[in-house]
């Protein structure tokens, strides 16, 4: 197993890519800490990776606060290591709860604290704890939106995270752009 006894967040870890990338890490023998909103969908996932033999924890937390993620990294570490961080928690434009009426600020309010500031605040947090163990990665899980720039303020929250790569250091960090895909299809799996 790959990563036996490594301790990895998963952010928006409950659902979608994000519980792909958690049963991948799960199946390999790491320690989860999932995060996400949802806490019926993450007790779901945590009780289906123990299930299949894995270790996961669910905290349910919303990461575009900079306390709430804090508080994360915080109770993660107590684990005794960091060994990975995937920042995958985000929102598309109609999952966001925006409304017609809403100001410029609202709007963006609304998309770049899931797509972009839990990114921010979970790296700059987990960062020392990192670096405090001897190591650890950053895998940033963006869209295709950054590459060909028609999805408005989606996309310009999403080339943010690519750009939050330079936070890293001297730690890992790559970015990933899945395209679209069938999420309740990879729910299904």
């Amino acid at each position: 197993m790959r990563f036996e006894d490594k301790v990895v967040i998963v952010t928006g870890g409950n659902s979608g890519i994000g519980r792909g990338i958690a049963r991948y890490f799960a199946k390999e023998g790491a320690r989860l800490a999932l995060v996400g909103r949802d806490d019926a969908k993450g007790s779901e996932v945590e009780a289906e990776i123990a299930f299949a033999g894995g270790r996961a924890t669910f905290f349910q937390c919303d990461l575009a606060s900079e306390a709430a993620a804090a508080e994360l990294v915080d109770k993660v570490a107590q684990w005794g290591s960091l060994d990975v961080l995937v920042n995958n928690a985000g929102v598309g434009s109609r999952r966001s709860g925006i409304e017609a009426n809403e100001s410029p600020g609202q709007r963006w309010s609304k998309l770049r604290g899931p797509n972009l500031d839990s990114t921010y605040f979970v790296s700059s947090y987990a960062l020392p704890v990192m670096r405090d163990c001897g190591g650890g990665s950053i895998v940033n899980i963006s869209s295709t939106a950054t590459l060909h720039g028609n999805w408005g303020l989606y996309g310009g929250c999403e080339g943010g995270s690519g750009g939050a790569n330079t936070l890293a250091g001297d730690r890992r960090c790559a970015i990933r752009h899945p395209g679209k895909l069938c999420q309740p299809r990879l729910d299904r799996h």
